[in-house]
């Protein structure tokens, strides 16, 4: 395969990791001062390669986080028991055959064997692919600086039933802790620290930390906070007793978008 690629016009790199075997000197031999394949062809060295591949002038890498760096430790090989002389049936002892220093299996061992035979070996993937890093938090103002609430997505009426269910058995959740992932007070929360929510019914927890009001109001510059910042219905708003009344004012045009990291999107 590597001898067909290195031809292609479209193959722009061969990486390679032959390093643990000698065998492949001869090969990579072939393009040893060759230009055209020789820039394009990267070893992957894993346990600490013999000098014959350094010599050969390719560019080396090593990926420790993939493959491991030192070689496996060496096992020593316990001798198994060797098998005592059996008795015939006439009482005379029968020796054990020339070569033959194995004990028959017992019951267990044998059962084990069978099982795997039957089930195969047990599997285990692992993913060596790099962690997607968590997006950046931000948050909406208005174009007088204005915190507004980004809109929540519907809640699924199961969800809140499941939801509701919960609080009568196990009280009031405590909103740090599952919005968050933690809670400054610890085991001296008033309210319950219990199992952690699943997303249908954590959005129905952020609706209703959503209706209560942030004492920072429309200058809250906290990407995590999960209260209320203002009247969803602004001006429209036809409720007599609305917490969110001073707010009616507020322009709900978002402006700009502000993220934890200082960054500023500005909207057209």
């Amino acid at each position: 395969m590597m001898r067909v690629m290195l031809r292609v016009n479209q193959c722009r790199h061969v990486m390679m990791g032959p390093c643990l075997d000698n065998g492949y000197l001869p090969f990579l031999s072939e393009y040893k001062g060759q230009p055209f394949a020789a820039g394009r062809i990267t070893l992957i060295e894993m346990t600490p390669s013999t000098p014959g591949f350094h010599a050969l002038g390719f560019r080396m890498t090593s990926m420790p986080n993939v493959f491991r760096s030192q070689p496996l430790p060496d096992k020593s090989v316990n001798s198994l028991p060797v098998r005592p002389a059996s008795t015939s049936t006439d009482g005379a002892a029968v020796p054990t055959p020339s070569g033959s220093s194995v004990s028959p299996p017992s019951d267990h061992t044998a059962a084990s064997w069978a099982a795997l035979g039957k089930n195969g070996l047990p599997s285990k993937t692992i993913n060596v692919a790099p962690k997607k890093p968590a997006p950046p938090r931000f948050y909406l103002v208005n174009k007088h600086g204005e915190r507004l609430d980004e809109e929540l997505p519907r809640w699924d009426p199961n969800a809140e039933k499941r939801f509701s269910k919960r609080i009568k058995e196990t009280g009031n959740m405590c909103n740090n802790y599952q919005l968050r992932g933690r809670c400054p007070d610890g085991e001296f929360c008033p309210y319950d620290h219990g199992e952690r929510l699943g997303p249908a019914e954590l959005l129905v927890l952020r609706h209703k930390a959503r209706s209560l009001k942030c004492q920072n109001g429309p200058w809250c510059d906290d990407p995590q906070c999960f209260y209320g910042h203002h009247c969803r219905f602004g001006k429209g708003c036809t409720n007599p007793s609305c917490r969110f009344a001073d707010t009616h004012h507020i322009d709900l045009t978002p402006a700009k978008k502000i993220y934890d990291d200082g960054r500023v999107e500005v909207f057209n």
